[in-house]
């Protein structure tokens, strides 16, 4: 009898859960998607059809390889939300597919499933529990620098306090944008913003942070380390405070940060990326782990926070700790 009722008991907290079917079978397709599912918005996904690799294109093909003709849909629990075909700017890419019913709350479990023609693959994603930032405890640290140099005073990076929670598998990105910049933009460095637990679980931990790098970031304008009165934009700046440069922000600049949790399968993506294609003559590609059952990718569920910063202008080299 104590069996029967423990037997019992696991179906049910089992009916009690969240419940998602999950696809058995899937086809080897050449769809590619590019989808996240952020706390708070609805879903926003990027299809386009797999390139070759070395292989030239004109910049008709790549805009060619849009797919727009699929059916798209994301669901949890018992609803079930078809995104609808459209186009316009995320704070991460641009999209052609786009909810309306669904959004994301942390803890939320959430399947995707995109059938073009004969074609069918699917993904699951969950948004996790947003690590927080203590604002009052961001250092602005200023760029050391040799005395004398014309740079002397010019440029700062952050040092960003972390709390982890005593729960290993949190994942973090972090971005940032300029007030010349189009969009959020990976942190600049061999990481590119992507930070797990897995060497500081339940710790209490600080990361150095430097400005994300865009496509279309100025190099070798010369401006003045000012406002500027038509765009009401801090101008860019190059090293001796004489021109534009991206490695770090400059004292006085007011710029904008997103930190995010991102879960683990994402995580794994966007780092496998980095080592996809590696810089040394020496090595070889490495597979990109895809999370796209039958096809090519990424979903990522996403919790995030944004800050208004800005750099003081009264740093010194003294606030390094």
């Amino acid at each position: 009898m104590k069996q029967l009722n423990f037997i019992l008991c696991v179906i049910l907290f089992i009916a009690c859960t969240e419940e998602i079917d999950i696809p058995i079978t899937s086809t080897n397709s050449n769809i590619v998607v590019q989808g996240f599912f952020e706390k708070g918005e609805t879903t926003k996904i990027l299809l386009t059809e797999n390139l070759p690799i070395n292989q030239p294109y004109t910049t008709e093909e790549l805009l060619n390889s849009s797919i727009d003709d699929a059916l798209v849909t994301i669901s949890s629990n018992d609803t079930i939300d078809t995104l609808n075909l459209n186009f316009g700017f995320t704070d991460t890419w641009a999209y052609n597919y786009s909810g309306s019913k669904l959004k994301g709350y942390e803890g939320g479990r959430y399947l995707l499933e995109i059938t073009k023609g004969d074609d069918y693959v699917w993904s699951i994603t969950t948004i996790p529990q947003f690590t927080p930032v203590i604002e009052e405890e961001i250092q602005y640290i200023m760029r050391p620098t040799a005395q004398g140099d014309a740079a002397e005073g010019c440029y700062a990076f952050l040092r960003l306090p972390i709390e982890d929670a005593d729960t290993i598998g949190n994942c973090w990105q972090i971005s940032s944008k300029r007030c010349w910049d189009i969009s959020y933009t990976p942190m600049a460095g061999g990481e590119r913003g992507l930070y797990n637990d897995e060497y500081i679980n339940g710790w209490s931990t600080k990361i150095d942070v430097y400005p994300g790098i865009g496509y279309w970031s100025s190099y070798g304008d010369e401006d003045d380390n000012s406002y500027s009165d038509e765009s009401n934009c801090f101008e860019t700046v190059v090293d001796g405070c004489s021109g534009a440069t991206d490695a770090f922000w400059s004292v006085g600049e007011k710029f904008d940060l997103k930190f995010s949790s991102i879960d683990r399968e994402s995580w794994d993506f966007w780092v496998s990326l980095l080592n996809n294609n590696p810089g040394s003559p020496f090595g070889s590609p490495s597979q990109a782990k895809s999370n796209i059952n039958g096809g090519f990718g990424v979903f990522s569920g996403i919790s995030s926070d944004w800050y208004e910063l800005e750099i003081p202008e009264n740093l010194s080299v003294d606030t390094v700790e």
